[in-house]
């Protein structure tokens, strides 16, 4: 009989924390990752509605910064730059592993690589 008593507690105290509006918004803020947090927020269209919120977005970004993925190395003025990546933790190793980086499909044309704000600004120009 005790058996049977303890998953209906445990049960018990997890509903009571994940039916707390403002508990489930901390342990949402806590998510180390975005990736972390679009998983988590496909759970249910209550969490779905707390990661989507503009105040809790902004939370969450005031918490967890932008990582540095990597970075480009230019080697002549008539090839595009080749993108570093840098080690990162198992959940940015995938989606840097799956994303194309490369600036190959951009052409032949000279590159001027700028950076502003964390954005990497990229004119191309005739020669």
């Amino acid at each position: 009989m005790e058996a049977k008593r303890a998953p209906a507690a445990a049960a018990a105290v997890i509903s009571a924390v994940l039916d707390d509006d403002d508990l489930l918004g901390e342990i949402l803020l806590r998510l180390a990752f975005p990736t972390s947090l679009v998983r988590a927020a496909l759970v249910c269209k209550r969490w779905l509605l707390h990661a989507a919120a503009p105040a809790f977005l902004r939370r969450f970004r005031g918490l967890h910064p932008p990582s540095l993925l990597g970075f480009y190395v230019v080697t002549t003025c008539t090839h595009p730059p080749r993108f570093v990546a840098l080690p990162q933790p198992p959940e940015l190793a995938d989606v840097v592993r799956r994303v194309s980086f490369d600036l190959d499909s951009l052409g032949p044309d000279r590159f001027d690589l700028d950076c502003w704000n964390g954005l990497l600004l990229l004119p191309t120009f005739e020669m």
